[in-house]
Formats: structure tokens, sequence, C-alpha cells
């Protein structure tokens, strides 16, 4: 069999030195061992899929799942490539660990709806690390001309907008 879809048993693995780092040493190996794949993800929804890097005009970003793997780092790469607001949907107990990570605004979604909080026409990127049946109509709704509705989970929208890129894909198995 060929490819890396084989997995890793070995003792000892090849890689490309580009695709290597040295592990933060905040963070012990099971984490860094999990980073780079929600990390990747993230930095290529939001960069080959997501219109980033956001420097031209103000951009905000709704990131659907704030406090899982992907949402977390999808709030931070979201921040560092210049989105000048990031919402975030997650409980209310993890709220104040997704405002810590970045998130202007937290939208608790065991007590709201997002498509009934967020107006319509006023998000430029969703981002959907949930997947929950009809996001992508929804997202529709929202987004302005010109946005991005990038989903790792979910589904395309059922009705797409000319004026609005729709992208899915199922994780960052590629490299960069």
């Amino acid at each position: 069999a060929k490819g890396k879809e084989n997995g890793a048993f070995g003792q000892i693995a090849v890689a490309l030195e580009s695709q290597l780092g040295i592990m933060p040493v905040n963070i012990d190996f099971r984490e860094a061992a999990a980073l780079p794949k929600v990390a990747l993800t993230s930095y290529k929804a939001l960069v080959w899929y997501g219109g980033a890097p956001y420097v031209q005009k103000v951009h905000r970003v709704l990131i659907l799942g704030g406090s899982g793997g992907c949402g977390t780092t999808g709030i931070q790469i979201a921040k560092a490539l210049g989105a000048s607001e990031v919402i975030a949907t997650t409980s209310g107990a993890n709220a104040d660990y997704v405002k810590a990570l970045g998130a202007d605004i937290v939208i608790n979604y065991h007590s709201s709806n997002w498509w009934e909080v967020v107006p319509d026409d006023t998000v430029d990127v969703i981002y959907d690390t949930v997947g929950q049946a009809g996001t992508g109509d929804r997202a529709m709704k929202k987004i302005r001309s010109g946005g991005y509705y990038v989903t790792i989970a979910g589904s395309l929208p059922s009705k797409s907008r000319e004026d609005v890129h729709s992208n899915m894909f199922i994780n960052s198995a590629t490299n960069l």
C-alpha cells in the first residue's frame, strides 16, 4: 500500500524539513501531536478558502464551534491574519476561554441560535466546524457580498449565492 494514509507506527519517520517545527515548551506531547492537524485545517479554511489575510477592509469572521480544536485555532488564526472582529459560538461554560483566545463576541449556543442573533449581511466569513444541518443555507443570509462560507464538517448551501464563495473540505490532509 502507498501513501501517508497508512499511518506511522514505526520508531523512525521521514518528513520534509519544511513540515517540522520545534515543540513549544509550554505544551505537552499530546497537544503538540494534535495541534498541527487542527491548526493546518483552520489555516487552510481561512487562507485557501476564506479570503485571508484580511487587510483591505474591516472583516467580521464568525466561527461556529469556537471551543473545539479547529475553532480555537480558527479564532487565533483569524485574528493573526487581520480579522477586525471574531464572533464565536460555544457553550456558556467555554465563553471566557474563547474570549481569552481572541473572540470579541461569544454566542452561547445553549441559549441562542447564531442565525437568530447575527444580523443579515454583516459577516464576511463563516467558518463552520460543527456541521449542523442547514448551516450553509442559514449562512447565506448572514454573509456580505464577496464573503466566504467554509465548512469542514457540514454541507454546502442548497441554494448558493453567486456573490459568496462556498467551499467544503474534510480536514487538512494536504501538505502545505
